[in-house]
């Protein structure tokens, strides 16, 4: 028997999955904050001529926030982020290419060069070209330097619930014990309760596990990617029955996104008519709900039909 209340517990290895969905903040600046990481420098950001820099080699320094172990270096633990073709003068210039041989390092953080930033990407700064380039603030060369966090990988989510060794858990439609699953057509594990059904649900994964004892747990692992936690009343089969659209990642694209309620098509949408607007139609409605539509047909018309 499923006792409520559920205890949850999330857990992310290696990084938080919420890192690779949120925006760097970065800024250009004199000195970079406390908790900001300096990258590198530039002479004159809102000029076409500086070059890149160490930090505090030249007035400004790009500072980026949420990265940490950044540096110029002939060796990265983490991501090279771009090239600079030398490392101590006034002449250095900015690559995306490593045919220069001192890369930025820039930790969790990858760059990629684009007219224009990406969603959940940040415009670090600007540069004249993608090689043998000259560096300024964003917006002042067409072509923008944009940041954004590495992907996890190796993210495992890990639920814990109050079960006992006789509650129902069920792997792509299969009842499952104690152990280990790599295989599914649907991965998705979950425990059944009287009439409720929670769980796990992803489009791919490494591997989901049920552990029976003192932790009770159900917990899947996957590469990289977004998890699905349904809590809703029914069973396994309320699950079952988004298989297609999980799968074709188009299950969050809808109106009302859901595992145990209907799932609308259409929109609905209540309005209020000013009372000093008057719409003739005659239509006659007896008491109850209707389906009209209202189509503007030209200036101050309006024809209205029943459907």
């Amino acid at each position: 028997m499923w006792k409520i209340p559920v205890a949850v517990t999330i857990i992310f290895l290696l990084m938080p999955l919420a890192a690779s969905e949120s925006s760097l903040d970065s800024m250009i600046a004199e000195s970079c904050p406390d908790d900001y990481e300096p990258v590198i420098s530039m002479a004159a950001p809102d000029k076409t001529y500086s070059h890149p820099g160490p930090p505090d080699f030249f007035q400004y320094n790009l500072c980026v926030q949420g990265i940490t172990e950044t540096r110029i270096a002939h060796e990265c633990t983490g991501n090279e982020g771009f090239y600079l073709h030398s490392n101590n003068t006034d002449y250095a210039h900015f690559s995306m290419h490593s045919t220069y041989n001192i890369p930025v390092c820039t930790d969790q953080m990858v760059t990629q060069v684009r007219d224009s930033c990406q969603q959940n990407q940040t415009s670090l700064f600007s540069v004249s070209s993608e090689h043998n380039a000259h560096v300024a603030s964003p917006g002042v060369f067409d072509n923008e330097v944009c940041g954004f966090f590495q992907p996890p990988e190796n993210v495992t989510l890990s639920m814990e619930f109050n079960l006992t060794s006789s509650d129902d858990v069920y792997f792509d439609e299969q009842t499952v014990d104690e152990g280990e699953q790599y295989l599914a057509e649907f991965p998705y594990i979950v425990s059944e309760g009287d009439n409720h059904v929670a769980g796990i649900v992803a489009d791919d994964m490494i591997k989901v596990e049920r552990r029976v004892g003192q932790e009770n747990r159900i917990s899947m692992e996957r590469d990289t990617g977004e998890f699905l936690v349904p809590f809703t009343h029914g069973d396994h089969l309320n699950v079952e029955r988004r298989q297609e659209l999980i799968l074709e990642n188009e299950f969050m694209e809808q109106l009302l996104p859901s595992f145990g309620f209907f799932m609308p098509e259409q929109a609905r949408i209540k309005t209020a008519l000013d009372t000093e607007v008057i719409i003739d139609s005659g239509i006659e409605l007896d008491r109850g709900s209707h389906t009209i539509e209202i189509t503007k047909t030209g200036e101050n018309q309006v024809t209205i039909e029943q459907k």
